[in-house]
Parts: structure tokens; sequence; C-alpha cells
């Protein structure tokens, strides 16, 4: 995926001030601090308070830019794709893994 075409969810101004440099398509600041000036200063295209005011939803032409979707199966690459898509918040990360998945030569399911 192009930078271009990837979002940024960031609340500190270095990781806004990181994401407009690396050229990211949108850049959103989530202002927990009372720090929405800071992050617009940085670079932030949108400042919200809280995640639940992005609206993800569609325009009505039944296509989900946000939906990642993988085909196909390939186990000398599983592990990339896994770690791809793993979701973290800075202190801990959970691999992307398949729910009936279980640790063996091809998956890593873990925190």
């Amino acid at each position: 995926m192009k930078p271009a075409r990837t979002a940024v969810l960031e609340d500190a101004v270095i990781g806004v001030q990181a994401g407009r440099r690396g050229g990211f398509g949108i850049v959103v600041g989530v202002d927990r601090t009372e720090s929405a000036d800071r992050l617009r200063a940085a670079g932030a295209d949108i400042v919200l308070d809280d995640l639940t005011q992005l609206n993800l939803s569609t325009q009505g032409d039944g296509h989900n830019p946000w939906l990642l979707r993988y085909d196909g199966f390939d186990p000398d690459t599983e592990g990339v794709r896994e770690a791809l898509c793993t979701l973290g918040n800075g202190f801990w990360g959970t691999r992307g893994a398949a729910p009936e998945c279980d640790a063996d030569d091809v998956h890593y399911p873990g925190t």
C-alpha cells in the first residue's frame, strides 16, 4: 500500500509530524489532551476528540475503502501477512492471525 493511499491516526504531535512528512493520504489527530491547535499546526488534516467521531461509512456506492482483504493463502508469506495485520497501541500489539489458527510452522498468533 502506498502512503498516499493510507491514513495515520495519531494523538501525539510528533506522530502527526511524521505522518505528514511520510506523505500519507490523510493524517487524523486525536485530541486526548486538549492539544487540538498543536495537532493542526503539526499537520493534521482533521482533529477529533474521539475516534468514534471518524465516519468511515461508504457514500452509497457499495465500495468500502477501509476494507482490508487478502485473497489466497501462501504459507511462505503468511508470517508477513500476520505481521502487517498486527494491531497495537504503542504499548502492546496483537498479531493479525485468523482466529481459527494455532501457533505452528506457518502461523504465529500472539500478543
